[in-house]
């Protein structure tokens, strides 16, 4: 029964994984062309192992500039690099994720300990909650450039 639980757990990560980077992908293609700071079909190098923690970074930075590029080009001024601050949280969590999982892995005798069990659990649950934020945020700038491009067109 665990080894069947671990299995659709994986299934649903990797789900859910493979959605998001098509959605920061269909972000990048919904960019013109002349503005896209990073080819689309790069994002999925995400899901390569140990390389998409340090790619993570670039593809959050490139994210951001090519939708405030895009968006200077329709003469909608931003602020700041929109996703960006977001996006950096969430590459700089799941990256100390991914070494508190190394540490799992490893069985190291910290992971027994209460101070890290709890403290896992809290990092992981904060982890969830920025994913998801920058998920929305990435998906509504899709839809807002969508939008302005049809106004654009009309």
């Amino acid at each position: 029964m665990h080894a069947l639980l671990s299995l659709v757990f994986f299934i649903g990560a990797i789900t859910l994984a493979i959605a998001f980077i098509a959605t920061r992908a269909n972000l990048l293609k919904t960019v013109s062309q002349g503005n896209r700071k990073l080819d689309p079909i790069k994002v999925w190098y995400l899901l390569i192992p140990i390389f998409s923690y340090y790619w993570s970074f670039i593809v959050v930075k490139k994210i951001a500039e090519s939708i405030d590029s895009e968006y200077k080009t329709m003469g909608v001024l931003q602020t700041n690099l929109p996703t960006y601050n977001l996006g950096l949280l969430f590459a700089i969590s799941n990256a100390i994720n991914g070494i508190l999982t190394v540490i799992q892995i490893l069985e190291l005798d910290i992971i027994y300990d209460r101070w890290y069990i709890t403290s896992r659990s809290i990092f992981s649950l904060i982890l969830i909650i920025i994913w998801i934020t920058y998920w929305i945020q990435l998906s509504n700038h899709k839809k807002n450039i969508k939008r302005l491009n049809k106004e654009a067109l009309s």
